[in-house]
């Protein structure tokens, strides 16, 4: 069972990963399963995406409408807009004053090598009793080779609709952080626990992969 998914942008990082689902879909190879929301879905567990060159020039994939795109990305990241996981980023609660954007920037200004320069965006206080907590638990960056990576887990990605716009957010800030330290970013590896289409979204997967595989001929 394939789990691991590469390439040099994101969208084809992405589509591969839903050909490959869908595919094993059809072949018998997953099933669907209940969720906490009263649905049923189609899982892969224990997925990797890995984006080589964040740098690169990167197409949008024809799944995803671009205003769609950018106000995902500047929901979860823009500091006006104060998403929730911006917000956790920057203050984890209300109650503290930890700011962790800076401290992994100081952390990497200050040793390059670090394995520490962490972010948790999960909160037992907050998610463990919320019905819909964060997707996305950690953010770890280091510096390689003089360039900046990004890794970050995913207990949950709706990978039909959100792996792509997470993808391209997590890998935007990634560019920014590298712009703070004042180096170039390199790869982006996302992993997820759960990476699932949701039952009532599998024939539009399927329909939309049908139609491209026929105009590619």
């Amino acid at each position: 069972m394939k789990t691991v998914f590469e390439g040099r942008t994101a969208a084809q990082v992405w589509e591969e990963s839903i050909h490959e689902l869908l595919r094993m879909y059809a072949a018998g190879e997953v099933e669907r399963i209940p969720t906490e929301h009263n649905d049923t879905s189609i899982e892969l567990t224990g997925v990797l995406l890995k984006v080589e060159n964040v740098m690169g020039r990167h197409k949008s994939s024809l799944y995803h409408d671009p205003k769609f795109l950018e106000g995902y990305k500047n929901q979860l990241l823009d500091q006006k807009k104060r998403g929730a996981v911006y917000t956790r980023i920057t203050a984890l609660d209300k109650k503290s004053d930890i700011n962790q954007e800076d401290a992994v920037v100081e952390s990497l200004k200050e040793n390059w090598f670090s394995r520490r320069a962490v972010i948790n965006i999960s909160d037992p206080y907050c998610d463990i009793g919320s019905s819909y907590p964060p997707c996305v638990c950690t953010m770890q960056f280091l510096i390689r080779n003089g360039k900046l990576q990004l890794s970050t887990f995913f207990r949950s990605n709706d990978a039909w609709k959100l792996a792509l716009p997470d993808m391209i957010a997590f890998m935007q800030y990634q560019k920014q952080i590298a712009k703070r330290l004042d180096i170039s970013a390199s790869t982006y590896t996302q992993f997820v626990g759960s990476y699932h289409i949701y039952d009532r979204d599998i024939m539009a997967a399927k329909t939309a992969f049908e139609l491209k595989a026929a105009y590619e001929k």
